[in-house]
């Protein structure tokens, strides 16, 4: 049994059609999660908002965590959502943690909003120092090369201090689409960069434990070239996995590969990023992440709605308890 207790938190994105938020928290709070995650970035067309989602969440429970996994900086003004999440974290006595992202995968996303795809990095940046700013002064100035802001103060104040943790997520690598259609890499450093800067918390997904390990070290020198020094006990090193339990391991990949569209469907993609096979398997591979310095792991059941709320159940009762 290991000594660390690891937290974690159930996502809620693939159970929407098949049970209401307030019933959902209330069970995933009796099953013993940590936290409830919802995904989304706030904008029609993928899925439902999760602010909205949370703030049921936060009304119904007494301390799951409330967690976004991921929302996309790149579509809404840090004005409105430090609001938001100042009004959500109060309302909830300080539960609130924000998990942001840039995106890239969705290139129409940015062409609806009119956003510049190619200043979503700076985007983000900026919003992040307008959050934290809002928060914490009692009068907010700012002018950046996105947003210019002139004595904003907010009347309501986040619960945290000194602000709600701002994880951030990222993947290494991979493919964006631009607006033109061309697919191009993502960069491999820039989400570190960010987090070792900006953050409270590194937050990637489609990462081996090897590279999430690597990621750790690489995030703790950064932050020493910022002039900061980014220790475990007040920097949460998180993770986003997509799961798929069952009684065997093949069937479970199976599961897992025609679930993730990320790797095309394939098995090997699921067998290297997901958590999938029996229990016994996905405690081993989570002890890989545990190793690597995973603290708080998402759990995103890939299972249709008629399946999805065993996974819940599955993964709270046969691989959770091992690692409280």
């Amino acid at each position: 049994m290991p000594r660390e207790a690891v937290r974690f938190s159930i996502d809620y994105s693939h159970s929407v059609t098949v049970m209401p938020i307030t019933r959902f928290a209330r069970w995933a709070e009796e099953l013993g999660y940590d936290g409830i995650t919802m995904g989304g970035s706030g904008v029609a067309g993928t899925g439902i908002d999760p602010m909205v989602v949370l703030s049921q969440v936060a009304a119904v429970t007494e301390r799951l965590l409330l967690s976004t996994s991921v929302y996309l900086l790149s579509f809404v003004h840090p004005l409105i959502l430090g609001q938001q999440v100042a009004t959500l974290d109060y309302l909830s006595r300080g539960r609130v943690i924000l998990g942001v992202g840039v995106g890239g995968e969705r290139p129409w996303q940015f062409k609806n909003l009119s956003t510049p795809f190619g200043d979503r990095g700076v985007r983000a940046d900026e919003a992040i120092e307008v959050l934290k700013g809002l928060w914490t002064q009692p009068s907010l100035t700012y002018h950046g090369k996105v947003f210019n802001i002139e004595n904003v103060s907010l009347s309501i104040r986040p619960a945290q201090k000194p602000h709600p943790p701002i994880w951030v997520g990222g993947r290494l690598g991979g493919i964006q689409i631009g607006l033109d259609g061309d697919q191009g890499f993502k960069s491999r450093t820039a989400a570190m960069h960010r987090a070792a800067r900006y953050g409270d918390g590194w937050f990637p997904y489609l990462t081996d434990p090897e590279t999430y390990g690597r990621s750790v070290q690489q995030i703790k020198r950064y932050g020493q070239e910022n002039g900061r020094d980014i220790k475990d006990g007040s920097f949460t090193w998180a993770h986003n996995l997509f799961w798929s339990v069952g009684d065997d391991h093949d069937e479970a990949l199976a599961a897992a590969a025609a679930g993730n569209p990320f790797g095309q469907h394939r098995k090997e993609f699921s067998a290297r990023y997901d958590i999938a096979g029996t229990p016994q398997d996905c405690i081993k591979r989570l002890r890989e992440y545990v190793d690597s310095g995973v603290t708080h792991f998402i759990c995103k059941p890939y299972f249709p709605p008629d399946k999805v709320l065993n996974q819940v159940e599955r993964i709270a009762k046969e691989v959770v308890p091992y690692f409280k």
